[in-house]
């Protein structure tokens, strides 16, 4: 979402009411919620009960009654920037750490467990559909550790043979 320099979501539950559109709100940040971990979003409506009621749980703390909204409106430019900041700060906190890992020489344990985590949680960031879990990226960094590693021994082999 960054890349296309849009910074948060804000969306009407019912934008049915426009027959020009064929889509409630909620689906659209649930839509959102599914492709990109944690992007700031919310939902203004005047049908606050109705959108909690048909959206996924996972959205509900998105969901603020209109009303609301415009009474406590610097409180709502608030949590609209906080939000953002947040996001943002999460995500180069993390591209940081992740940046400061991958230039190290060695790396302990916890520091490979660390980039894996990084890694998944800058992938889901940009796009949860395209991250490779944690696990499979293991089992690849494994796979080709084996491979390393016989051929390792074929070369020894190789060389005890020849001595």
């Amino acid at each position: 979402m960054n890349e296309k320099n849009i910074d948060i979501i804000i969306v009407d539950f019912n934008l049915k009411e426009n027959d020009s559109v064929n889509i409630f709100g909620n689906q659209i940040l649930e839509m959102i919620n599914n492709r990109y971990l944690n992007f700031p979003m919310f939902m203004f409506t005047g049908h606050e009960l109705d959108a909690i009621n048909t959206s996924d749980p996972s959205i509900d703390d998105l969901i603020h009654e209109k009303d609301s909204v415009y009474e406590n409106k610097e409180l709502m430019a608030q949590r609209i920037t906080n939000k953002i900041e947040n996001y943002n700060t999460k995500l180069e906190s993390a591209h940081l750490e992740y940046s400061a890992l991958v230039k190290k020489e060695k790396l302990s344990l916890e520091e490979e467990e660390q980039l894996l985590r990084l890694d998944l949680f800058l992938e889901e960031s940009h796009d949860k559909t395209q991250a490779k879990a944690v696990l499979s990226k293991r089992s690849e960094y494994l796979e080709e550790l084996t491979k390393l590693v016989e051929k390792a021994d074929a070369i020894l082999k190789e060389i005890d043979q020849n001595e």
